[in-house]
């Protein structure tokens, strides 16, 4: 290996080993929020959670509501063979990472693929119907939502 190469590696080595120490330590605590900014809530377990028949879900990301926008990111599975609602809620984003589900928001027919993104608008339901898939429906919801102050 080149001296660049070794460097750029090693590099790379390194700021993925602090920024293993910033999010995976289970006693590093969060860094202090700047004013005026949103805090990174840490999450500890990313181990998914049952939340209702056929749908697991963990949360990989979220904020507090210091700033103007609070988000959630939430890695979402749904078997094969199952119906899930998941509740309507917060504006979101529906990132379709694996799986083909009959998929409705708000009650209307959305095309579900992988690869594709789905806007939610607030308080819109979503149905995914994975009781025709024979593979287990990935998906990764980011939810967004104004805090009040």
């Amino acid at each position: 290996m080149s001296c660049i190469t070794t460097l750029f590696v090693s590099s790379f080595s390194v700021l993925g080993l602090a920024a293993c120490g910033l999010f995976c330590s289970a006693d590093a605590a969060a860094p202090p929020a700047e004013a005026g900014a949103s805090a990174v809530v840490a999450v500890r377990n990313l181990a998914y959670q049952e939340i209702a028949p056929g749908l697991l879900a963990r949360t990989v990301f979220a904020t507090t509501a210091a700033g103007p926008i609070a988000v959630e990111i939430i890695d979402i599975l749904v078997g094969p063979g199952q119906n899930v609602q998941l509740p309507a809620g917060s504006a979101a984003l529906l990132d379709i990472q694996a799986g083909a589900p009959a998929l409705s928001v708000a009650g209307k027919s959305v095309e579900a693929k992988a690869g594709s993104v789905i806007g939610v608008a607030e308080g819109q339901p979503i149905e995914i119907d994975n009781r025709r898939g024979d593979r287990v429906f990935v998906g990764r919801l980011t939810k967004l939502h104004a805090t009040r102050k």
